[in-house]
């Protein structure tokens, strides 16, 4: 394994300044892994943006639930409607909620809100702690919120939060 280091590089956010990272690379491509609660409208998006997004084949995003409610379904409908309103194709993913054995192939956790990144700690191993990167560092301090059965309006509020954020990790690893 290589060590890469952000070595402390400073984040503004909301007018705070974060520390941001300091996490063991390996070799290759970097790994994000953006975790929400059903894997099936919050981290889908943030998956399914930074890989439009990105630039490059170093770094790769995918997502997880924290549990196994939506389990094998595809995005929502309202979410990928949403996103092809914006011109984002969605591409075929089933829904996958995380489990321990498999964190150590992710270089950074990236939990969607507060909650889930509680969940996160509680439940991975601490040697893993070091990965687990909450997204509000990149949205100015706001969760995202869960857009699940509330319609287009929430869901297009959810979508312009999570850009927000894709669109400032961006700058850091592209």
């Amino acid at each position: 394994m290589q060590k890469k280091s952000a070595s402390f590089t400073e984040l503004n956010t909301s007018g705070r300044i974060a520390l941001f990272l300091n996490f063991k690379r390996r070799k290759g491509r970097l790994r994000i892994v953006f975790v929400c609660l059903g894997n099936i409208c919050r981290s889908p998006t943030a998956e399914i943006l930074f890989n439009h997004f990105r630039k490059g084949d170093d770094v790769i995003a995918y997502s997880r639930g924290t549990d196994y409610w939506h389990y094998g379904k595809p995005v929502c409908s309202v979410m990928k409607e949403v996103l092809e309103d914006e011109g984002i194709h969605v591409y075929e993913r089933r829904a996958k909620f995380i489990v321990p054995s498999e964190v150590k192939r992710f270089d950074m956790i990236m939990p969607v809100d507060k909650a889930v990144e509680k969940y996160l700690r509680s439940t991975l191993s601490k040697r893993h702690h070091r990965k687990i990167v909450p997204f509000y560092l990149f949205t100015g301090g706001k969760e995202v919120p869960d857009p699940y059965g509330k319609g287009k309006q929430e869901a297009l509020r959810t979508f312009r939060i999570i850009k927000s954020g894709i669109e400032n990790l961006l700058k850091i690893f592209c």
